[in-house]
């Protein structure tokens, strides 16, 4: 029971578009649900149970990193409590009191016997729907072009929307167009989404190839059609999350990987070359519209900044997202120390957004330098703990332990690449309880494990 719950939580975290009801501006979603009954069930299990639970020894850096998190989110409070009004001090509980349930999903990974067995089976199914997904995000260009069924799904997570401005009637997926083409978003509320969701989907898939490992579905068919669905779909998501996605899991491969085992990475890219232009070209000649040239275009504004020869695109979200930057650091001005209260951005005079920019300047501005160092340190010691593991582990024999444990260092980079240059997720699912897997399987999870 209990690892099905596990393996729930971890395949709904990026389901946060629709919510099953609201309690005022919050929208609770099934993986809320879920994890409530999960810790309803731990506790019962630790009242009841014969269940001994333990933190490793000693504790790794890692796991103190995130307790300082945790009490720099608190001390957060002080700034809201001394110096703002009733609007900011009720925002900063609602906001807290989410992150607390949030990560209490990691912390229990901590020490919860989860067994490889379990999460292997997570990864699975995890690639199973990715084929769904993906498919029917290749569908919706399409159907956007055409005018078909199923083209835009209506959202009804009232957490995605302003605080200020809920009208749930015109709540649909974001997706820019370019003329007869709109970047693909699937199920999900936006394209980087998709793309986020991928870049985790071709980690499972392209490192145990690349390590020489067994492949997480025996059917070669299933293996193929899932690299193919993904490599489609994140392509058509226009998004510079998956770009970087892509470059980090490629980049690290050549850097920590053997020799021999670095070449099956040129084979890969080759083939996704191949369906990359075939798809380009397909959109290209139906809805007189190159994703490739749109992406030139893209990257070129971005490194001119803007000028004459070489402007940004549309709706460029990368001015934004400096513009969000820069408000994170001035609000750290204000309370550098224990910050401004986790989730009162938009209720200081000089910032224009309701959220910001990145996790990590998230941590910083509204956490403080408590909760940044604590982030970076968590970040730093995960990343290093799981090139230790990589390296003691790579000459063993293949086995769902050995493949999980390769998985981690990759799973961490991306992690730390669209948490600190591209998203704010930190007060998310897909944060915090994707750490919660690495932890497990870095520190806690066996072949014997109970769960």
């Amino acid at each position: 029971m209990i690892a099905i719950l596990f393996i729930l939580v971890f395949l709904t975290q990026h389901i946060d578009m629709y919510q099953v009801f609201a309690i005022g501006s919050f929208g609770v979603i099934p993986n809320t649900i879920i994890c409530g009954i999960l810790y309803i069930s731990f506790v019962f299990v630790l009242i009841f149970g014969n269940m001994k639970f333990s933190l490793p020894r000693p504790v790794p850096y890692s796991m103190k990193c995130f307790f300082i998190v945790l009490i720099g989110i608190l001390l957060s409070g002080l700034y809201p409590l001394f110096w703002g009004n009733s609007l900011v001090i009720v925002q900063y509980f609602k906001t807290s009191l989410h992150f607390y349930f949030l990560v209490f999903f990691t912390f229990l990974c901590f020490f919860y016997p989860i067994s490889f067995k379990t999460w292997n089976t997570a990864i699975k199914i995890w690639l199973v729907i990715s084929i769904f997904v993906n498919i029917f995000g290749i569908y919706q260009i399409v159907a956007r072009a055409f005018d078909l069924p199923f083209a835009w799904l209506k959202l009804n997570n009232v957490s995605l929307m302003s605080r200020d401005t809920l009208q749930l009637d015109s709540f649909k997926q974001l997706s820019l167009q370019f003329q007869n083409f709109f970047r693909a978003t699937s199920f999900f509320s936006e394209p980087s989404y998709l793309a986020i969701f991928n870049g985790f989907t071709l980690i499972f898939l392209v490192v145990p190839y690349v390590q020489s490992r067994s492949a997480f579905l025996r059917s070669k068919f299933l293996t193929r059609l899932t690299f193919i669905s993904s490599i489609t779909a994140m392509f058509l998501t226009f998004s510079l999350t998956g770009l970087l996605a892509v470059l980090i899991i490629i980049l690290l491969i050549i850097l920590i990987e053997r020799r021999e085992y670095i070449k099956k990475i040129f084979g890969l890219i080759l083939i996704a070359m191949c369906f990359i232009v075939v798809t380009d070209s397909i959109v290209s000649s139906k809805l007189d519209t190159s994703v490739l040239s749109l992406f030139e275009e893209r990257i070129s504004g971005i490194i001119s900044g803007g000028t004459k020869r070489h402007k940004q695109i549309s709706g460029e979200s990368f001015t934004t997202r400096v513009n969000l930057a820069n408000e994170s650091f001035k609000l750290w001005k204000k309370s550098p120390l224990f910050g401004v209260g986790l989730g009162t951005h938009q209720y200081h005079h000089d910032t224009e957004n309701t959220f910001g920019g990145y996790s990590a300047l998230v941590a910083l501005g509204e956490g403080g330098v408590i909760s940044f160092i604590g982030f970076c340190g968590m970040f730093f010691f995960l990343f290093y703990d799981s090139y230790k593991l990589k390296k003691r582990t790579e000459n063993l024999e293949d086995n769902i332990g050995v493949r999980l444990q390769g998985l981690i260092i990759y799973i961490m980079a991306v992690l730390f690449g669209i948490n600190f240059f591209t998203t704010n997720s930190f007060v998310t699912p897909a944060l915090w309880h994707t750490l919660g897997l690495c932890f497990s399987i870095l520190y806690i999870s066996r072949p014997s494990s109970s769960v």
